[in-house]
């Protein structure tokens, strides 16, 4: 036969195999083709995201098809690097009828390193009926969201740029206010002026209230509108009770606008008031709980102010304070604020799952199961003897065969120790164990607490495992290591409606788990501070229902641990206080409880070593002492951290009750209301930046910038005990970074130019600063009425702090 003859046939072989095996392709292409659903898919707001915080999804399906009962599912797609979370598969249940519609509005998390590449899908019966993949949009640093009637209010706040800082406006409708506050964290500054507040759902007003009290910055305006803006904010958040209106003819602290109208009110107790015409307030704020509420008293939409010349330079001013911060904000670095804020609502830009990194070698570390009882034990001997002694004896001697002995003893040895084996199995071998750490915020005047729990899973065997998880408003995420093994493989897919968390493909014995944030009630533990002669003293009080084995006070480099608190009991303490040295020696955390920080683990470690190293890793997620985006600074801030073997979040795997083990840290902050006569020690009275003007840039370390031809404002007010006056006063800087920080093109940094407010003279008279040590105050430098002293740094290629300076000096 010729050799193309020969070739025909497999050609024709070659060639069905091919049409076989492109058929089924063919098929899925032609059904995507001709699917029913369309699927559109937003990210964000107005397609601007900010990565590391929970973004809204919206999600418009629209069926032409039968009637559907599916899923939509959502997958963040994140890169292979170590570190990251594993895949998070986020799903919501999908009811839609033939010719109908559905609008779903969901939140997921984008991650930094992979950017904007979320995967949305419609699912039935396991098969893919649409799919779309959201890319591209807006990553922002700073996100301030506005909520108006005007589509255009205050869009120059992103044309105003103080210390390097370019924010993104969103302009918000009314659905874009979520139920939760931690949906609402991605926002650096929330803005409601001329806006109809009333239409707010309960939990949309609850969102707001709990966002201010736990750490955001809510601006409120004003003016003619007044009455249809506040009438949906909880009154405790407004620093005026707003009762008329009366109208400025020439308000030259607005640059000259004219005809302005301005609301008047009875201002609460603690309010400051930043910018006044005269005796009328324009610009006051306040701190209810650990946020900052600015309200400005008249409607920023009207034309002379809108129009004003001096409008961007308060744009700028609010900027400053309400990103960087109060005092007490800059001083503790976990918060709910996004880019700039420093609040106790987690940690700025940093991630819930990310934070896991820290506790992953604590999650895995669980102790060995327990031992078996011992009434079974003893049970299982007593059988055993009864069988292989007078039970076989007795059989055998009826049976005339004792001889058998030989047989019947091995044979009740080998029953016997199978029936232990399976009791074992049946009893420990398929234990799943979960090793759970809590973290509880409180927020001074609030009655929620933001609630971060880490849940880690070990299993005996290898499979998928699900875990109910109980709660509402629940943000989940997977955990992003697995202590020593690198990151998790395998999905973790979490069911958005019933909180239910698949763990899939688990290997035996390698930690799985995820992590979980919500605003849950907050455990009454109060506490009352007074500073005298640079002594605290603190009573504590226990009004939960929660037993504390034990407590620590920290401040500054000292501590002082608190014994037992039962529901009802309280303690009262004395404490010594010194500025930490944050640049020398061990972190204060790490001289606290017993732990391996600086050393290997112990080969056998103890329930009090495990507890020791698990306190340790807690307290290093709070890390007193360290200050804006994590700069160290010597500030004090009182902190008491509580601590407790209840679990606040009772799961199930698998339908069961897993071995449990918990350690939960209530974490209270404290202000010092009051300062009493003495002393006042560095690091108590830190510096409020409240204006940066001209060129800046980062410079070294976070937290230091340079200014290339500018000032830097700093605002110190200590809460003097009435009828008490601040003497001598100094200021000292704690920076070891100073004449290391290179200006442009390498250039050394200028030594930077101080002054100080004459309160005496209304001016600004100059100071001989030190940059990291003490600069003398003159006495018409400081406010003898309430103490208040201003310092402005300004020079060419010079370096300032957002935080690091404090007040000290002599109170009488």
């Amino acid at each position: 036969m010729p050799a193309h003859s020969r070739r025909l046939p497999a050609r024709i072989a070659l060639a069905g195999l091919l049409v076989a095996l492109l058929l089924p392709a063919t098929g899925v292409v032609a059904a995507a083709a001709a699917s029913p659903l369309t699927l559109a898919v937003k990210v964000g707001y107005q397609g601007i995201y900010k990565a590391q915080e929970w973004m809204p999804v919206t999600i418009d399906v629209k069926n032409s098809g039968a009637d559907l009962e599916g899923l939509i599912q959502l997958e963040s797609v994140f890169t292979s690097q170590p570190g990251l979370p594993s895949p998070a598969l986020y799903q919501v249940p999908l009811s839609l009828a033939s010719g109908a519609s559905k609008h779903l509005r969901t939140y997921a998390m984008v991650n930094p390193a992979a950017g904007l590449t979320l995967s949305v899908r419609v699912v039935a019966n396991g098969r893919v009926l649409a799919s779309q993949t959201a890319t591209g949009g807006t990553n922002t640093g700073t996100l301030i969201g506005v909520l108006s009637d005007d589509p255009t209010a205050l869009d120059d706040f992103a044309a105003v740029h103080p210390a390097a800082i370019a924010a993104h406006v969103a302009h918000l409708r009314i659905e874009d206010i979520g139920e939760s506050a931690i949906v609402l964290r991605a926002f650096d500054l929330i803005v409601i002026d001329d806006f109809a507040t009333d239409t707010l759902t309960s939990g949309q007003r609850t969102a707001l209230g709990d966002f201010a009290r736990d750490g955001g910055s809510l601006l409120i305006g004003t003016g003619a509108s007044w009455r249809k803006t506040l009438a949906g904010i909880p009154a405790d958040l407004l620093p005026v009770q707003v009762t008329s209106t009366v109208t400025i003819p020439n308000s030259h602290a607005l640059g000259d606008a004219a005809n302005v109208e301005v609301a008047t009110g009875g201002a609460r107790s603690g309010v400051t008031t930043w910018l006044a015409e005269g005796v009328q307030p324009l610009l006051v704020d306040a701190q209810p709980g650990s946020g900052t509420v600015t309200m400005a008293t008249f409607d920023w939409n009207q034309p002379a102010v809108s129009a004003g010349s001096g409008t961007k330079t308060l744009l700028r001013q609010l900027m400053v304070r309400d990103l960087f911060g109060s005092a007490s904000q800059q001083n503790f670095p976990t918060g709910i604020g996004g880019g700039g804020a420093i609040m106790p609502f987690g940690t700025s830009g940093t991630s819930i799952s990310e934070r896991s990194n820290a506790l992953s070698a604590v999650l895995g570390d669980l102790p060995a199961l327990d031992l078996p009882s011992l009434q079974l034990t003893g049970l299982l001997v007593l059988v055993y003897v009864l069988l292989v002694g007078p039970i076989n004896f007795l059989v055998l001697g009826r049976m005339h065969r004792r001889e058998l002995s030989w047989v019947t003893i091995p044979l009740i040895a080998v029953v016997v120790a199978t029936a232990a084996y399976g009791i074992g199995i049946g009893l420990k071998g398929h234990s799943v164990q979960s090793n759970q750490v809590a973290i509880v915020h409180l927020a001074a005047g609030s009655d929620h607490a933001y609630q971060e729990i880490y849940t880690g899973i070990l299993a005996p065997t290898r499979g998928d495992y699900q875990v109910s998880v109980p709660g509402d408003h629940l943000f989940i995420s997977p955990l992003s290591s697995n202590g020593n093994f690198g990151s998790p493989t395998g999905v973790t897919s979490i069911d958005a409606a019933t909180n239910a968390v698949t763990l899939q493909g688990i290997t035996a014995f390698t930690l799985r788990g995820f992590a979980t944030e919500s605003l849950t009630a907050a455990p009454q533990l109060t506490g009352h501070l007074q500073m005298v002669n640079g002594q605290l003293t603190v009573r504590v009080e226990n009004h939960s229902t929660m037993t504390f084995s034990d407590a620590v006070l920290m401040a500054g480099d000292s501590f002082q641990k608190i014994g037992r608190l039962a529901p009802g009991a309280s303690a009262t303490i004395s404490l010594a206080v010194k500025p930490a040295n944050p640049f020398g020696g061990s972190p204060l955390y790490t001289r606290i409880y017993s732990n391996t920080t600086f050393g290997p683990p112990p080969s056998n470690p103890t329930p009090a070593d495990r507890e020791g190293q698990a306190r340790t890793q807690i307290l290093s997620l709070l890390q007193p002492g360290l200050g804006f985006k994590g700069t160290a600074s010597a500030t004090i801030q009182p902190l008491i951290v509580a601590w407790s073997h209840q679990s606040l979040q009772d799961i199930r795997v698998n339908g069961s009750q897993p071995r449990a083990t918990t350690e939960t840290a209530v974490v209270l902050s404290l202000s010092i209301d009051q300062l009493g006569a003495g002393s006042l020690p560095a690091g108590v009275v830190t510096g409020r930046l409240v204006d940066v003007v001209g060129e800046t840039q980062p410079a070294g370390p976070p937290g230091f910038y340079l200014l290339t031809n500018g000032s830097a404002t700093y605002d110190f007010t200590p809460a003097l005990v009435p009828g008490s006056h601040l003497r001598a006063a100094s200021l000292t800087a704690s920076n070891p970074f100073g004449a290391k920080i290179a200006g442009p093109n390498g250039s050394p940094t200028s030594t930077a130019h101080a002054d100080v407010w004459d309160w005496t003279h209304q001016a600004w008279t100059s100071v001989a600063y030190q940059d990291n040590g003490t600069t003398a105050i003159p006495d018409a430098g400081i406010d003898h009425s309430s103490g208040a002293v201003r310092l402005k740094i300004s020079g060419a290629n010079a370096t300032f702090m957002t935080s690091g300076i404090s007040l000290t000096g002599s109170i009488q």
